[in-house]
C-alpha cells in the first residue's frame, strides 16, 4: 500500500504543472497508464475554473483522446456538470447537442429529464437517438409518453425508444408493445421490453409468437415468457407460476424443439417452461445433497475439535481473553468461531464474560464485532446481552453503532426500543437508515411517526429508507406526506412503490388526491389507482375521463387498461372518436384494441 501511495504522489508531482489540455489528453488514452490518477487530480480543481476549456475539449473534432477525456471528466463532475450540459443541448453544432445527451444520460440526473424530452424533437436524428436512450438511463416514468410517440416514428427513432422503454419497466407501455411482437424489424427488442416489464398480460401474444413467428422470434418469444412466468424468481422454479397456454399441444411441442436445439439461454428457458407445463422430471434414485451430510472440503473453516477444545479451556477457568489469545489465527476465523459459538450457549456466565471483554475497549476491530454478533443470538440471556450492549450505542465506530443495533432489535426486550428510537437521529446515516429498517420491522404510531420525520432527513438514502419503511407498515398517515413526494427527483420512485405497496386500503384517500392538486402529482395518483385495478376506481375514473386537461385524461386512459373491465370500452370509444386532443384519441385507440383483443381471447 506504500509503494502505491508513493507511486500516486511520485505522478501526481511530475503532471501537478501541466496544462489542463494535456491532461485530459492523458485520461483520454487509457494506454498512457496514469488516467485515474489524473482524472482524480482534476476532480479536485474548481469546476467554474477548467469549464471552459473542458467545453473547448467537447468541441475539438481533430483529436479524439482530447474530446472523450473531457466527456469523461464531466461525467465524473456530476451534477456540477449538468447546467452545463443542458445548455450544450441547444448548441447550434448537432454533434455537441449529440455528445451532450450521451453524457447526461451517463450522469443520469433527473434534473436533465425535461431538457432531453425536449430534445426527442430535435431536428438531427443522432440527436433524438441520444436522448431516447439517455432517457431510458435515467428511468424517470415523466418519459415515458414521449417515448411512446416515438414509436410511431421511423425505425431509427423507434429502435432506441424501445431500449429505453425497456429500461423503464412501466406496465403502461405494454398495450403499445404488444402489436409490435409481430414486427420483422422491431419484433425482437419489444419482447425483450414486455419481458423486462413482466406483464402477464403479455403472455397471450407471445405464445403467439413462440409457435407462429421466426425462428430468433420465438427463441426470443421463450426468453421472454420464462422472465415473465419466472420474474426475479431466476432458476429457483419454486417462485415460478405457469399460465394455461402453457400447456397447449403446440406449445409444448415448439418448447420440446428449442429445449433440444436452441442456445444455451433459449434452451434452458425452453426446458424451464416445460418443467412448468408438464412437472419437473424424475428424479435419479442415486440423487442425493452430499452437501447437506457433510460439509464441503476446502472451505477454510475452523476445525471443530480446536472450538471444542477452546470451549473446554473457557469452561475449565481460563480467562476468555487467553482462550481468545491462544487460538488467535492470521484470519481470525477460529476467533471468530469461539465467540460465535459461545453466543449460541447463551447462558448469562457466557453473556457476562463477552460484555466484560468488550468493555475494554481496546480488542481488534473483528473481535468487537464477532462479540456484538454473539450477544445478538443469546436470548436466555438477554435482557443482560441488552444492558450491557447500551455503551456501544455511543461508540465512535459507525459500524459498530449499527451492529449494536440489530444486535438489541434481535434480542427484544423493552431496553431494545429506546436505542433504536435513538438511533434515527445518530451522526451517521448508515445508523439512521438501520434505526429505520429495524422500526419499519417493528411497526406501530411510534415507528411511523419517526419514519415519517425521517422523510425530512439530509441524507437521500436515509429518506428513501424511510419512504420504503412505510410502505412496508402501510399506515394510512403516511398516505399524504408520500402523495407529496410523487414529484420529488430523488424519491418520486420510491414513493410511487411505497404507494403501491399499501394495496387498495389507500385507494379513498388516492381518489381524493387524484381530483386536486397539481397535474405532475394527479397524473402519478391516477397511474396508482389504475395499478390497483379496483372495481371501486372506476366510477372516480370515469369522472375524470372527462377532466378539462390531456394530462389527466391520457393517464385515466393508462389507468383503463389495468381495470380489466369491459364497460369502459364505450369511454374510450368516445375519447377516440371525438376527445380534441390527437394524443388522447390515439392513447385511447391502442388501449381499445388491447382490451378488445383480450375481450376476443
Amino acid at each position: 500500500m506504500d509503494k502505491l501511495s508513493e507511486r500516486f504522489s511520485s505522478i501526481a508531482e511530475r503532471l501537478e504543472g501541466l496544462p489542463v489540455i494535456e491532461l485530459l489528453l492523458l485520461v483520454g488514452d487509457e494506454a498512457k497508464g496514469c488516467k485515474q490518477e489524473v482524472l482524480d487530480m482534476l476532480l479536485t480543481r474548481d469546476f467554474d475554473t477548467i469549464y471552459p476549456v473542458l467545453e473547448r475539449s467537447v468541441r475539438n473534432n481533430a483529436l479524439a483522446d482530447l474530446r472523450n477525456g473531457a466527456m469523461e471528466v464531466l461525467v465524473h463532475f456530476g451534477r456540477q456538470s449538468v447546467p452545463r450540459l443542458i445548455e450544450l443541448l441547444h448548441d447550434k453544432d448537432e454533434e455537441v447537442r449529440n455528445f451532450s445527451t450521451v453524457m447526461l444520460g451517463d450522469i443520469a440526473s433527473r434534473d436533465a429529464v425535461t431538457p432531453l424530452i425536449d430534445a426527442l424533437n430535435d431536428p438531427d436524428a443522432n440527436v433524438r437517438h441520444g436522448a431516447a436512450e439517455a432517457l431510458g438511463r435515467i428511468g424517470d416514468r415523466s418519459a415515458l409518453l414521449p417515448l411512446l410517440k416515438l414509436l410511431q416514428e421511423d425505425f431509427w427513432q423507434q429502435y432506441p425508444a424501445l431500449a429505453a422503454i425497456r429500461e423503464m419497466r412501466d406496465n403502461r407501455a405494454v398495450p403499445y408493445l404488444l402489436p409490435l411482437v409481430n414486427d420483422e424489424m422491431l419484433g425482437e427488442p419489444a419482447i425483450e421490453a414486455l419481458a423486462t416489464i413482466g406483464d402477464r398480460r403479455a403472455v397471450p401474444s407471445l405464445v403467439a409468437v413462440l409457435t407462429g413467428a421466426s425462428p430468433a422470434r420465438s427463441a426470443a418469444a421463450a426468453r421472454a415468457l420464462r422472465g415473465i412466468c419466472c420474474g426475479d424468481a431466476g432458476r429457483e422454479m419454486s417462485g415460478c407460476s405457469s399460465h394455461p397456454l402453457l400447456a397447449s399441444v403446440n406449445v409444448v411441442e415448439k418448447l420440446r424443439q428449442l429445449a433440444d436445439a436452441g442456445d444455451g439461454a433459449t434452451a434452458e428457458a425452453a426446458r424451464a417452461l416445460l418443467e412448468l407445463s408438464e412437472g419437473p422430471p424424475a428424479a435419479s434414485s442415486t440423487a442425493g445433497s452430499l452437501a447437506d451430510d457433510e460439509p464441503a472440503a476446502g472451505t477454510g473453516l475452523p476445525d471443530n475439535e480446536q472450538v471444542q477444545a477452546a470451549l473446554a479451556a473457557f469452561e475449565s477457568g481460563v480467562p476468555l481473553e487467553e482462550v481468545l489469545q491462544n487460538a488467535r489465527t492470521s484470519d481470525a476465523s477460529l476467533e471468530q468461531a469461539i465467540i460465535a459459538t459461545l453466543g449460541r450457549k447463551g447462558t448469562c456466565s457466557v453473556v457476562e464474560a463477552l460484555l466484560a471483554l468488550l468493555e475494554r475497549g481496546d480488542l481488534p476491530r473483528h473481535v468487537e464485532f464477532a462479540i456484538v454478533h454473539a450477544l445478538a443470538t443469546a436470548s436466555p440471556c438477554g435482557h443482560v446481552a441488552v444492558n450491557g450492549l447500551m455503551q456501544c450505542t455511543d461508540h465512535p465506530d459507525p459500524d459498530m453503532r449499527r451492529l449494536t443495533l440489530h444486535a438489541v432489535a434481535c434480542l427484544d426486550t423493552p431496553a431494545a426500543l429506546p436505542a433504536i428510537f435513538r438511533g434515527v437521529d445518530d451522526p451517521h446515516w448508515s445508523v439512521r437508515i438501520e434505526a429505520l429498517k429495524l422500526l419499519a420491522g417493528i411497526g406501530g404510531d411510534e415507528a411511523v411517526g419517526a419514519l415519517l420525520m425521517a422523510l425530512d432527513d439530509t441524507d437521500v438514502l436515509v429518506r428513501k429508507n424511510a419512504v420504503a419503511g412505510l410502505g412496508k407498515l402501510g399506515s394510512m398517515k403516511a398516505v399524504v406526506p408520500l402523495v407529496n413526494l410523487l414529484c420529488d427527483k430523488e424519491i418520486g420512485r420510491g414513493a410511487f412503490d411505497a404507494l403501491l405497496a399499501f394495496g387498495e386500503t389507500a385507494l379513498p384517500e388516492l381518489h381524493t388526491q387524484a381530483k386536486s392538486g397539481s397535474l405532475e402529482v394527479r397524473e402519478r395518483v391516477i397511474d396508482l389507482v389504475g395499478r390497483q385495478g379496483a372495481k371501486t376506481s372506476l366510477p372516480v375514473l370515469r369522472e375524470l375521463a372527462n377532466d378539462s386537461h390531456p394530462v389527466i385524461r391520457l393517464a385515466v386512459i393508462h389507468a383503463f387498461w389495468n381495470c380489466h373491465d369491459s364497460s369502459v370500452l364505450s369511454i374510450l370509444s368516445r375519447m377516440h372518436d371525438n376527445d380534441p386532443d390527437p394524443d388522447v384519441r390515439h392513447a385511447a385507440m391502442v388501449i381499445k384494441a388491447g382490451l378488445d383483443g383480450e375481450t376476443e381471447r
